[in-house]
């Protein structure tokens, strides 16, 4: 059955593949990630599940928007990567063109995928994500990382010290900067938007963000907080948003989109990893 392949059976990816998943679910900061390597790895596809995109059945999509893609992959493809969506992961795989490296945000638990370059990504600050799904988000154990080819720290502040990793593994370390403003397909200074300014999110750890607009001298007029992936419903003329939330609205909309970009420890070593993966 397609359950037992799923969970069992490995199969032969047709093409070079690194899988970047997470422990938790949602808020560990793979997307950023995804798009560092789509930046750094010839010929790449970034390649999703296109989470809660629109319309029925398990066809491969590589453009229409974020109904039809999902928003993490309209906003990996607005910032010019090439990008599939694919409810079954290995049929995205098949459907690329012969010398492609594919990249998969997600389906770190997908045992077809074995074969793959394996990149756990943890936040450094929430590790376990609060604690096991449903009270926090935590969806695997830590032993899940005995069976990766790299760790990537996100959040990384200096507070990963105690972890305990798997030794003789790469470990990336990466923390995220605002650089700019992105207004109706504009990349504009962040000194462009100032005054207080409504805001709008729908992501998973939204204090960051928030957090983040205060950093930069933003006063919060109003704030209208959803759940990650909600509805945005009607949306105030030059409100404030995430990169991911925007993508779901028209790039001439009268909304800033918060720019935000990887400062990264330790990427030559995987990319070194990932290269040799596989020979």
């Amino acid at each position: 059955s397609y359950l037992y392949r799923r969970l069992f059976l490995a199969q032969e990816l047709t093409r070079p593949t690194v899988l970047v998943g997470g422990l938790v679910a949602g808020g560990a900061g793979r997307t950023p990630v995804v798009g560092w390597l789509a930046e750094h790895l010839p010929h790449a596809v970034v390649l999703g599940a296109g989470y809660r995109r629109k319309g029925w059945g398990r066809d491969i999509r590589s453009g229409g928007g974020a109904k039809r893609l999902g928003d993490e992959l309209e906003m990996m493809s607005r910032r010019g990567h090439r990008v599939i969506s694919a409810p079954s992961r290995p049929n995205g795989i098949a459907s690329t063109p012969p010398g492609t490296m594919v990249i998969i945000d997600g389906g770190l638990s997908d045992r077809r995928l074995a074969s793959a370059f394996r990149i756990c990504v943890i936040d450094a600050q929430r590790p376990l994500g609060g604690g096991p799904i449903p009270v926090g988000s935590q969806r695997l154990p830590w032993s899940t990382l005995d069976q990766v080819n790299a760790i990537w720290l996100s959040h990384d502040c200096g507070r990963s010290e105690n972890l305990n990793l798997p030794p003789n593994i790469p470990v990336v370390r990466s923390h995220l900067v605002a650089v700019g403003w992105l207004y109706r397909g504009e990349i504009l200074p962040l000194s462009a938007k100032t005054g207080p300014v409504d805001v709008v999110v729908g992501i998973a750890t939204p204090e960051r963000f928030l957090c983040t607009l205060l950093d930069q001298g933003i006063r919060i007029r109003s704030l209208k907080r959803l759940r990650d992936h909600g509805e945005l419903g009607e949306i105030k003329a030059g409100s404030v948003m995430t990169e991911k939330d925007a993508a779901r609205l028209p790039q001439d909309e009268d909304v800033w989109a918060l720019r935000m970009d990887l400062v990264v420890e330790g990427g030559a070593l995987l990319l070194d990893a990932i290269a040799s993966h596989r020979r």
